[in-house]
C-alpha cells in the first residue's frame, strides 16, 4: 500500500514522488558510501528525513547508477573522511593549517547532534566527506572572520559542495556565481552593503541567491521547523526553501532564523502548505 502524506505533495498534481532532487541524491548518495551500499539505511534516511518511499525498481535504478559512477572515480571526494589520513586530506585540497579547526567544526556538530540540538546534517546517515570539508575550509579560510557560526558555514559550504557535487555527476557547469557574489558584497554586515548588494542585482550585475528548492516534502518542513531558536536536521532542501521565504533571504541564515523564524514560519503554514492543500 502506498504511503499517504498530509499534505498530498507526492499524490497531488505532480504524481507520486519518484524522483529525487539534486540536494536528496547527493544525501542518498552519501548514506549509501557510509553503509556499504545497503538499502535499509537508504530507505530510512528518505522516509525519515525527506517523508520519500521510492518504488525498489526507482530505488535500484539510481543505486546502479551511482556505484556505475562511483566506481569511475579514483578517490571520490563523496568517500567518509579519515582524519588521520593526512595524505588523501592534501590530495582532497583540504589545507593542513585549518585541519584544528576543522575537525574541531566537525566535533561540534557531532555533538549538537548527540546532544539532540542538532544542524544541517544529519549525523545518523551523513557524516563529513572530503567534499564538504574542503568547502568548509574555503569558507574558514576566506570568510571566516565575517561568518563565525558553525551553523552558517555548514550551510553556506554544502551549497557549494551540493552545486559541485551535482555538475561531476551531471557533468554539467558549476554553477556558483550568485554564491560568490553574495559572499564578495557580505550585505548582512551594514545596511549600505546591503543596499549596495541590492542595487547591483537591480542593474543586472549578477542574478540574486538561488536557493530555493521545490522537490522536498513540505510536511517534514511544517513538522520539524520549530521555535525554540536552533537549527534540526531537516537537510538543505528545506533550509533552502526557509532561507528564500524570508524577507531578506541574503542575510546569513542564522541571521534569518533570529530575526524572521516565526514570520517565515507562517508563510510556510499559510501560504505554500495551504496552496498545495487546494489542490487536493
Amino acid at each position: 500500500m502506498p504511503r499517504r502524506y498530509a499534505n498530498n505533495w507526492e499524490l497531488g498534481r505532480r504524481g507520486f514522488k519518484a524522483t529525487l532532487d539534486d540536494l536528496q541524491q547527493k544525501e542518498l548518495l552519501n548514506c549509501w558510501v557510509q553503509n556499504d551500499w545497503k538499502n535499509a539505511p537508504a530507505k530510512e534516511m528518505l522516509s525519515s528525513r525527506h517523508d520519500i518511499e521510492l518504488p525498489v525498481r526507482t530505488l535500484a535504478e539510481y543505486k546502479s547508477r551511482f556505484r556505475k559512477r562511483w566506481d569511475e572515480i579514483s578517490n571520490s571526494p563523496d568517500r567518509t573522511i579519515e582524519w588521520n589520513n593526512f595524505p588523501a586530506l592534501a590530495a582532497h585540497n583540504i589545507p593542513s593549517h585549518l585541519l584544528f579547526e576543522l575537525r574541531s567544526m566537525a566535533d561540534q556538530i557531532e555533538i549538537a547532534h548527540l546532544e539532540g540540538q542538532g544542524t544541517l546534517m544529519n549525523g545518523e546517515n551523513v557524516k563529513p566527506t572530503y567534499r564538504s570539508v574542503k568547502w568548509w575550509a574555503y569558507i574558514i579560510q576566506y570568510f571566516g572572520p565575517y561568518i563565525p557560526s558553525v551553523h552558517d558555514r555548514e550551510i553556506i559550504a554544502e551549497q557549494y559542495a551540493t552545486r559541485e557535487f551535482t555538475a561531476q555527476f551531471n557533468n554539467s557547469d558549476f554553477v556558483r556565481d550568485d554564491l560568490d557574489k553574495w559572499l564578495l558584497y557580505r550585505p548582512w554586515e551594514t545596511e549600505q552593503r546591503e543596499n549596495t548588494y541590492l542595487q547591483a542585482i537591480s542593474d543586472g550585475k549578477f542574478t540574486a541567491l538561488q536557493l530555493a528548492r521545490e522537490e522536498y516534502g513540505l510536511n517534514r518542513a511544517e513538522n520539524t521547523f520549530t521555535n525554540e531558536g536552533r537549527f534540526v536536521a531537516v537537510g538543505l532542501s528545506v533550509i533552502n526553501k526557509f532561507i528564500s521565504l524570508s524577507p531578506k533571504p541574503y542575510l546569513l541564515p542564522t541571521e534569518i532564523w533570529e530575526r524572521y523564524r516565526e514570520e517565515t514560519i507562517t508563510t510556510f503554514k499559510e501560504n505554500f502548505l495551504q496552496e498545495e492543500a487546494s489542490e487536493e
